[in-house]
């Protein structure tokens, strides 16, 4: 997901990826899943999948919240809903797949994969972190400025807790998704064999639950410990992104697509936070699997040497991975390796930043001293 084909960087690395002989590489009989975030102009979202059509196998493709910034000198088109409309017409006449798919219908293991569009409402909003999202109205979150939704869809005031994000959207696409849910559902319950070999993989955007938010270190907690998982001096950011991250509302729908009582193997792919997860919550394994930004890379906040994850195979069903929780914090060296690669890669940057910080410190130190005499 989050491929982010704006940078030239990543284009680059796509079409080389794409050209090179690595046998990782996906094959003509396989689908290729990409979980929203391509580009949000619309000739790089076509070159994008040119780009991916090299590889020869099927695409599969939810659109972000990126497809739907528009670009407000377009006459063409007045707002968001329009302009993912126009992402998936774009989407059909090049072959890319946007609704409910059965691949390998004849293999041992089949597997249904179905989209779960959406947006986020502030449900994923983490407790106890009020005074880290003050003047969350007002935070220049890109998506308020450039999306546009239609008046079915008011914004809530910028004061409020919630202030900007649209009300109803969630359901809105909820509602889409319902088609294609009903027809899994009703392929599954079709199935004659207790122990169906069918999977299932639903794929979103947007984060479904708070488990997979990029700083939840336990998913088997049912709360958030700020004191002990903020260890990274941006808690601010951290809480804030969790009100846009995605909606629980998402996970209940994605968690209906396997009927009560049947077994199949469900996963569950998503974006949006560019922080690597792999991880088994109540029965659904989540994964992220983010190209996400140069510098993200460079940071080692996303996996440097990302490339293309196999989830399922259609011979011997679910293909395991490494549990990812905190990939920065596991496999990057924690916050630790983050400042020393800060140091080496903007050393004027991140020593003017440790000098002014410095310098306020003393300043208060002085005032302290001055104020005790």
């Amino acid at each position: 997901s989050d491929l982010h084909t704006d940078h030239i960087g990543n284009m680059e690395w796509l079409d080389a990826k794409c050209s090179s002989s690595d046998e990782n590489l996906p094959m003509e009989d396989d689908l290729l899943i990409i979980a929203g975030d391509i580009s949000h102009e619309m000739d790089k979202l076509a070159r994008t999948i040119e780009i991916l059509q090299k590889l020869n196998c099927h695409l599969f493709f939810v659109p972000g919240n990126h497809e739907a910034w528009v670009n407000h000198h377009d006459e063409i088109i007045n707002d968001s809903i329009e302009k993912l409309e126009a992402v998936y017409n774009l989407c059909n006449d090049m072959g890319v797949h946007t609704n409910e798919i059965c691949v390998g219908q004849a293999s041992n293991y089949p597997l249904w994969v179905l989209p779960i569009r959406g947006w986020y409402d502030g449900t994923l909003t983490i407790e106890d972190c009020a005074e880290f999202c003050e003047g969350f109205g007002f935070w220049p979150w890109t998506d308020f400025m450039r999306c546009e939704w239609p008046s079915q869809f008011p914004l809530i005031d910028r004061h409020e807790e919630n202030g900007r994000i649209p009300l109803g959207l969630v359901e809105y696409f909820i509602e889409m998704n319902r088609s294609s849910v009903d027809t899994v559902q009703n392929a599954l319950l079709a199935l004659n064999d207790d122990n169906s070999r069918t999977g299932v993989m639903t794929v979103s955007h947007f984060l479904p639950n708070c488990q997979c938010l990029p700083d939840w270190k336990d998913v088997d907690s049912p709360k958030f410990l700020r004191d002990e998982w903020f260890d990274h001096g941006a808690p601010e950011i951290s809480a804030k992104f969790a009100k846009v991250a995605g909606s629980s509302l998402l996970d209940d729908q994605i968690r209906s697509v396997v009927p009560i009582g049947r077994t199949e193997r469900h996963l569950h792919v998503f974006g949006h936070s560019h922080r690597p997860k792999d991880f088994a919550f109540e029965g659904i394994r989540y994964v992220h699997n983010p190209l996400g930004k140069p510098r993200e890379r460079e940071m080692h906040m996303v996996d440097p040497n990302v490339g293309f994850q196999l989830l399922w195979d259609t011979r011997t069903g679910e293909v395991a991975g490494r549990q990812i929780i905190r990939y920065w914090d596991e496999y990057g060296g924690g916050v630790t390796g983050l400042r020393e690669r800060m140091k080496a890669t903007r050393p004027h940057r991140y020593n003017r930043k440790y000098s002014k910080a410095q310098t306020t410190a003393e300043k208060k130190s002085r005032a302290k001293k001055h104020t005790s005499e």
